[in-house]
């Protein structure tokens, strides 16, 4: 675990592919467009770079990427980032010239912050707008929701206190219950009234609490995690559980959404 503001630096996006090539780590020098296809070319030729057989000599600085993607799109928008805030970028190549001729295809980006090694981050509300204090050092416990941050809520002072900024149990995994076969009806989760609860795919992320209803017999079962419904066929393992619904929750020190770290 990271214990100091110094260890987190980088974002990483990742396209999909099997078998990467090679990589090159350098600012990017140009941007250019044409049709669906993103042109980019680094200021310098990373040394350790392997290129894919395909690429030609004169372009060992060049890289594409192909906007018919989501991921590609999204890659694209992290280049625009990189090039306006002149950062330092690791391209992993996709081992081919699918894109163009001579030019190899984008596998993979990994945008590096422009931080030196006594960069500063902040503890902020879920919000992501209200700061709460400047990091000095945090410590994980046995279980999430023991990790404690020591912030400096004024840098102005020389008050210190630590927060726990895990005020919820975090929902590790679970299946939904339904009342008909093939996961239909109302969802219902085994879980406890009044605790908060995170789970990053229920209530787009942020806190949640149920409010229980009445209680009914589940005829079916999707596992979250794979997707996979099943349907109980067995009258005599029919399980019960209550009907319940999502509720918005807080808490004190992060508000309805996780607390950030961030510059």
């Amino acid at each position: 675990m990271f214990t100091s503001a110094a260890q987190i630096r980088a974002f990483t996006f990742t396209m999909l592919c099997t078998s990467p090539m090679c990589f090159a780590d350098s600012q990017i020098d140009a941007l250019t467009i044409a049709g669906d296809i993103v042109h980019i070319e680094l200021a310098s030729a990373a040394q350790s770079r392997l290129p894919a057989a395909c690429v030609k000599s004169e372009h060992l600085k060049h890289w594409t990427l192909s906007l018919n993607t989501a991921s590609g799109k999204a890659s694209y928008a992290l280049l625009v980032n990189a090039f306006e805030q002149q950062k330092s970028v690791t391209i992993t190549g996709a081992g081919d010239c699918q894109d163009s001729p001579g030019i190899e295809r984008i596998h993979s980006i990994r945008v590096q912050q422009k931080y030196s090694d006594d960069s500063v981050l902040y503890l902020y509300k879920g919000d992501g707008v209200t700061k709460l204090g400047r990091i000095l050092k945090w410590e994980e416990g046995e279980k999430w929701e023991d990790l404690a941050v020591m912030i400096m809520p004024n840098e102005f002072s020389h008050y210190v206190k630590t927060v726990y900024p895990r005020e919820s149990w975090k929902m590790q995994s679970f299946n939904y219950y339904f009342r008909y076969n093939g996961c239909t009806g109302t969802k219902r989760i085994k879980a406890v009234p009044d605790n908060v609860y995170f789970n990053e795919n229920i209530n787009d992320g942020r806190f949640f609490t149920i409010q229980l209803g009445r209680k009914t017999q589940n005829e079916s079962i999707l596992n979250v995690k794979t997707g996979h419904c099943t349907n109980i066929t067995d009258r005599n393992y029919i399980q019960y559980a209550y009907e319940y619904e999502i509720i918005p929750a807080t808490t004190p020190l992060c508000g309805p959404a996780p607390c950030l770290i961030k510059p």
